[in-house]
C-alpha cells in the first residue's frame, strides 16, 4: 500500500497553491472587497463602512514613506487566481521600552479559506517580516 506523504496538515488544509505577496495598486478592488467582507463580520458592522478611508489608507500603505505593510494571500482554486486574504500591520516604538513593536491591525481571510493555509501564510508572513526588520529588538 503506498503512503501518502502529504503532511496531516497539508491534507487537512487544502484549498489550492496560496502565495503571499505585497499589496500594489492593481489590488484596490481587492482590498476594498476583503475589507467589506472583513466589516460584515465584525462587531463595528452596525457603523457604515468608509470606503474612502480604506483607499486613504491603501495609499499610505504604498507610500514609500511608510512602515506599514499589506499583504495579500491568493489561492489558484479551481485555476482562478484570487486574493482571499490580507493582512495591515505597522510598526512604531514601544511606549516604555526601547523596542521597536509591529502591531497586527486587519487579519482577515474570506470564510471559504479558513481551512487552506491562507491564514497560517500570512500570520508567517507578517512575523517574519517585522523579525527581520527589527521589530521586538533594541533600537540602535
Amino acid at each position: 500500500m503506498a503512503q501518502d506523504r502529504t503532511s496531516r496538515a497539508r491534507r487537512k488544509l487544502s484549498g489550492g497553491s496560496i502565495r503571499i505577496r505585497a499589496v500594489t495598486e492593481a489590488d484596490r478592488a481587492d482590498v476594498r472587497r476583503l475589507c467589506e467582507a472583513a466589516h460584515r463580520e465584525s462587531n463595528l458592522r452596525s457603523v457604515p463602512i468608509q470606503l474612502d478611508r480604506v483607499d486613504a489608507v491603501l495609499d499610505h500603505i504604498l507610500s514609500d514613506k511608510t512602515v506599514d505593510i499589506g499583504m495579500i494571500a491568493e489561492s489558484d482554486r479551481d485555476g482562478e487566481l484570487r486574493a482571499v486574504g490580507l493582512l495591515h500591520a505597522t510598526a512604531g516604538e514601544h511606549i516604555y521600552l526601547d523596542l521597536i513593536q509591529a502591531s497586527c491591525l486587519l487579519f482577515y481571510v474570506v470564510p471559504e479559506f479558513r481551512n487552506s493555509t491562507a491564514a497560517f501564510q500570512l500570520m508567517r508572513h507578517f512575523i517574519r517580516r517585522s523579525i527581520n526588520s527589527g521589530a521586538g529588538f533594541r533600537k540602535t
